[in-house]
């Protein structure tokens, strides 16, 4: 067993919990919220996990960011390129909103914020409400 730090992401806070690799996602979720942890469900990469499995079965490893989210999460709508999705409400990953609406990693990836677009860094998080608004576009080049 070797020691892992997990960086763990709940209601728009990161949380980083050293845990042994063995230990089961349950375990994890006591430390990451001690009062109401029975009402969390982890997901690694958008995809949710059960509780009873291992950090190291599901490819939790050290360094790896995951994301709690309560067990009632509402699912709200969005526009990409406008077209319709939903996702879920609070925080969302670039990268999920990336794959649900099929942008291509060579696109910049922005969201409409008071009349303007604001480019999106690929590794930031989103938090979402309902009805917001993004779009893809090529990289701008610059001046020459």
């Amino acid at each position: 067993m070797k020691k892992i730090e997990v960086f763990v992401h709940k209601d728009g806070e990161t949380k980083t919990i050293t845990i042994e690799d063995q230990e089961t996602i349950d375990q994890l979720l006591k430390e990451a919220a001690p009062h109401g942890h029975a009402e969390l469900d982890l997901f690694v990469d958008e995809r949710r996990h059960e509780r009873q499995h291992r950090l190291c079965d599901v490819g939790i490893g050290h360094h790896r960011h995951v994301h709690c989210r309560h067990k009632d999460d509402k699912q709200v709508e969005i526009s990409i390129n406008g077209k319709k999705y939903h996702t879920h409400a609070g925080d969302n990953t670039v990268q999920h909103l990336r794959k649900l609406g099929h942008v291509p990693d060579t696109e910049v990836l922005s969201e409409l914020q008071h009349g303007t677009f604001e480019d999106l860094q690929n590794a930031a998080h989103v938090k979402i409400r309902g009805h917001e608004v993004f779009v893809s576009h090529p990289p701008s080049t610059g001046s020459s």
